[in-house]
């Protein structure tokens, strides 16, 4: 549905850039759902902040060392948009205009009727209704340089990248992959991770609105999760309970403003923080809607489940590229 298409092939790879982290999946199968290899490697820190590249340079050496110890040359591969340079929203065009017109349509209205935070976006979108005042469309934008960037670098590095995609839509992807409770409804999905959280409101798999805010504590460099927790352990919590604040302002502001008195049905949570049990525990307890941690039974070749981190690079090699 969304994502930059730069070839008419289907992934086998995922590979997930976090501003802490890359890791790769690469699948045996689709279905059944097998994993045949996986990893990840820290990224120095400071190479990437706010999403964006720091030292294109240092990146590229770095990429390539990861594609040369994974063993992933000439393979295709779909890579993530950093969820800090993505944006979504609603925008209308004129009833008239012709299908194949919409994406001209979009890139002239850039900086008139739609404004952007950043210039020379990669746009894509789906349409949501039509009435007969105007057809009603979800825009996704991303930065097209930092898009095409990191496309080239793995070129360089002798992979087939061969489209790029957004975190929300590949959870969604491997939900509706494996899950048995494929019900449309209005959900939210919370992705809680070490360096970022990201809330999603999905409308019948489609996502009507995206928020991401950078995490303040990092945890990365701890090695043992019991000293993170004893140094860091009441500032964690009120980190988390800033976060649940977050989810109650977007669930009031979806209620009231963007559907106009609906209501989200049920919550999903994700992501790689090493306390998001912990997380999942309080939002039980503080928000009044059915809750469940969307860890799905995925395993390796050689029968291991896969641990839950590796779910978004399991999405993103899911990715079916169809134009």
């Amino acid at each position: 549905m969304f994502g930059l298409r730069l070839s008419k092939q289907s992934p086998s790879v995922g590979i997930e850039i976090k501003e802490h982290v890359i890791r790769f999946v690469e699948l045996q199968s689709k279905n059944p759902l097998v994993v045949k290899q996986m990893g990840e490697r820290l990224i120095p820190e400071g190479l990437i902040e706010n999403g964006e590249i720091s030292d294109f340079t240092q990146f590229k050496l770095f990429i390539e060392d990861c594609i040369d110890t994974w063993n992933l040359k000439k393979k295709k591969i779909t890579f993530s948009v950093s969820d800090e340079l993505v944006v979504v929203k609603k925008v209308t065009t004129p009833i008239d205009l012709h299908p194949e017109e919409l994406r001209g349509y979009l890139y002239l209205e850039l900086g008139e009727s739609i404004h952007l935070p950043f210039e020379d976006p990669s746009i894509d979108y789906v349409i949501l209704k039509e009435t007969n005042e105007g057809r009603e469309l979800l825009l996704v934008a991303t930065p097209e340089q930092t898009v095409l960037a990191i496309s080239s670098i793995f070129e360089e590095a002798k992979v087939d990248p061969i489209a790029a995609d957004i975190s929300p839509l590949c959870y969604d992807r491997l939900h509706y992959h494996v899950a048995t409770d494929r019900q449309n409804e209005t959900s939210l999905l919370v992705q809680l991770d070490v360096s970022s959280t990201t809330i999603s409101l999905f409308e019948e798999r489609v996502p009507v609105f995206m928020q991401c805010e950078p995490t303040s504590i990092i945890l990365s460099h701890f090695d043992e999760l019991s000293e993170a927790w004893k140094q860091r352990g009441s500032d964690i919590m009120n980190g988390f309970e800033l976060v649940i604040g977050m989810i109650e302002r977007i669930l009031h502001f979806y209620r009231f403003t963007l559907s106009e008195g609906n209501d989200c049905k049920n919550i999903k949570l994700v992501g790689d923080h090493p306390f998001l049990t912990t997380f999942f525990d309080m939002l039980n307890e503080q928000i009044d809607l059915p809750t469940e941690l969307d860890n799905h039974t995925i395993k390796d070749i050689g029968g291991e489940l896969v641990p839950m981190k590796y779910q978004l690079a399991i999405g993103l090699s899911l990715k079916e590229v169809l134009a």
